[in-house]
């Protein structure tokens, strides 16, 4: 063999080697996350790693995954709801970065909602909540409409309406007979203005 041979040889070797190093580095990685994310096949979970999907993982498990995922948005998320879900007050500070990692989850966007109506700032409330109606999520509905019958959260909702808004069509439709709906008719009377009610009043 040549030299010239021997030189390709060697760089096909070093190629091969560094293909092998990388494989063998990211395999288990691409298991751990399979499992994690319950993905085919690993739907049931796995033995060795822990799934984010199932019921029994616990936040001391979701932050050890994200330990060795620290971008893995996802698992932000299985954390901050898993915390919420125990009024852990660990939850609030995890809601700004799921805002960067996945801005456009609507689960992230229904836990920042959450929050914000439990810290009664009305006017973040108010526009998550229109986000998400407006995104078609029906759960939504119902506690912007409380903010709307209530006087003093009335202008934080108002203040979502433009001509762009998409959400107090199906809100207003959401209503049962029970609500009151002359207290809505300043939603009402300013949708027609924008152009944005559609439905018959």
């Amino acid at each position: 063999m040549t030299g010239k041979g021997l030189a390709r040889a060697a760089w096909i070797g070093l190629w091969l080697a560094l293909f092998l190093a990388l494989w063998v580095w990211a395999w288990p990685k691409q298991i751990e996350r399979g499992c994690w994310l319950a993905e085919w096949p690993f739907e049931q979970g796995c033995s060795d790693y822990v799934s984010g999907k199932l019921e029994t993982t616990t936040p001391t498990q979701q932050v050890q995954h994200l330990e060795r995922n620290i971008g893995d948005g996802f698992a932000y998320l299985g954390l901050a709801r898993n915390l919420a879900a125990q009024d852990d007050s660990l939850a609030a500070p995890l809601l700004p970065w799921l805002q960067k990692l996945i801005p456009h989850d609507n689960r992230s966007l229904a836990l920042q909602a959450d929050a914000s109506l439990r810290a009664q700032d009305w006017a973040a409330a108010a526009r998550q909540l229109a986000l998400l109606v407006e995104r078609g999520v029906p759960s939504a509905r119902a506690p912007l409409v409380t903010l709307m019958l209530e006087p003093s959260t009335q202008d934080a909702v108002r203040a979502q309406l433009t001509a762009q808004s998409r959400w107090l069509d199906p809100t207003l439709a959401s209503l049962g007979a029970q609500v009151p709906v002359e207290l809505l008719q300043p939603f009402v009377n300013e949708g027609w203005k924008l152009g944005v009610v559609r439905l018959p009043t």
